[in-house]
């Protein structure tokens, strides 16, 4: 009965949920569509698709299917569709998912300046300028995609992307060698400095949804609410068409007859 999480770059819980809930239908879509199981629409950012990603159960084991263009990514590499398994986090756009009570953001934050910070996650993270990375730093000289920082409980090993990458290591120029960080290491990416934090997380302010005590039949109720009084597209555009041409009609007959 795993406990779902989607979260911000930050490490900020915007959405819990409950696959057991789902387990009748078999099937959870997620994107910033209202018609996905879980909208993100409130989250809405421009890399996240209108239906992101899939989950699909067959037999007793839940799987995760990209159905963007965007993608979706685990430990830095490019999933199309995998088995999911306790602990595992996939990123998607500058949001994360995270399959399992122990999946979570580390104890561990970058931070640059003036006001720059974002959470570092279990496994391997990709660093970089590109908004396609587990953390964006848009800024300096930092490449499109500068580096991978690997976290595995209190460990933290840092490797430049390849040797052409200019990051130095409290002074000292950096190759291609994975080497070990803390967080008293004085560490730059390209011309931007950058630290490591140690952080104590605490739940999320802001929640969207919690579906963890809630029966499946209640999460169909909770569904179909959300769907009651929305009128379709097509048919609202009919409508608007048809009292304008009432109102042409009225128009053009109180012209002949006046």
């Amino acid at each position: 009965m795993p406990i779902c999480h989607i979260y911000d770059s930050s490490g900020t819980q915007l959405v819990r949920f409950n696959t057991e809930a789902y387990a009748q239908g078999g099937r959870i879509s997620i994107g910033r569509s209202s018609s996905c199981s879980i909208s993100l629409k409130g989250f809405a950012q421009p890399y996240v698709s209108r239906e992101h990603f899939v989950l699909d159960k067959r037999g007793s084991v839940w799987h995760i299917l990209d159905r963007s263009h965007i993608g979706i990514v685990k430990d830095a590499v490019r999933v199309k569709s995998a088995p999911l398994e306790e602990g595992d986090i996939y990123r998607f756009g500058q949001l994360f998912f995270c399959y399992g009570a122990t999946a979570r953001p580390s104890d561990y934050d970058l931070c640059w300046e003036p006001d720059g910070r974002a959470a570092l996650w279990p496994g391997v993270n990709s660093l970089g300028a590109s908004t396609d990375n587990y953390v964006s730093i848009r800024q300096g000289e930092v490449s499109r995609f500068h580096a991978l920082l690997k976290v595995k409980g209190e460990s933290l090993v840092f490797e430049n992307s390849n040797r052409n990458i200019v990051s130095f290591l409290d002074g000292k120029r950096l190759d291609a060698t994975p080497i070990a960080l803390n967080t008293r290491s004085n560490l730059v990416l390209g011309d931007v400095p950058v630290r490591l934090q140690k952080v104590s997380r605490h739940a999320a302010d802001s929640v969207e949804m919690s579906q963890e005590d809630l029966s499946p039949d209640e999460v169909l109720a909770l569904q179909a609410k959300k769907r009651k009084g929305k009128i379709p597209f097509a048919l609202l555009c009919l409508l608007i068409f048809s009292f304008g041409f009432l109102a042409f009609l009225m128009i053009m007959l109180y012209i002949l007859f006046l």
